[in-house]
């Protein structure tokens, strides 16, 4: 008599490696290893976001100044999805102080959890030069 407490699908082959998971956001990149790869490309600074009336701002850490977030270069940005939580979602960009040309990073969730310095910083920045260099293998 077969034994009726292990379901089919307790007993089931997961699936390969490529293919989808549900509620896995494939691709997606985890925000330590963003950061990493940031670093490792002359992006170790953390730009703080702040709102000067209607003026969206970044604080440079390394130059202790504010500066509009629009004067800032954006090289790459990433952007992360919460594996089991779609609104869970983050933006960071690698950015370059204008002032004093420091590499950094601004991270900011965005979409439904977004604040509103982030969101004005979000919407000020510059497009980006370009896509993210690959992860490493």
């Amino acid at each position: 008599m077969p034994d009726e407490s292990v379901s089919p699908s307790d007993t089931a082959t997961p699936p390969p490696p490529d293919d989808p998971i549900p509620g896995l956001a494939r691709g997606a990149s985890e925000l330590g290893d963003v950061i990493e790869r940031m670093a490792g490309h002359g992006y170790g600074a953390d730009f703080m976001s702040a709102l000067d009336g209607d003026s969206a701002e970044l604080h440079c850490p390394v130059c202790d100044a504010t500066h509009r977030a629009s004067a800032f270069a954006r090289a790459w940005t990433a952007r992360l999805e919460g594996a089991s939580d779609p609104d869970d979602m983050l933006h960071v960009s690698a950015l370059r102080c204008p002032e004093c040309g420091t590499g950094g990073v601004f991270v900011s969730p965005f979409g439904v959890n977004v604040g509103e310095a982030d969101e004005a910083v979000l919407l000020a920045l510059p497009e980006a030069e370009g896509p993210p260099p690959a992860m490493p293998d």
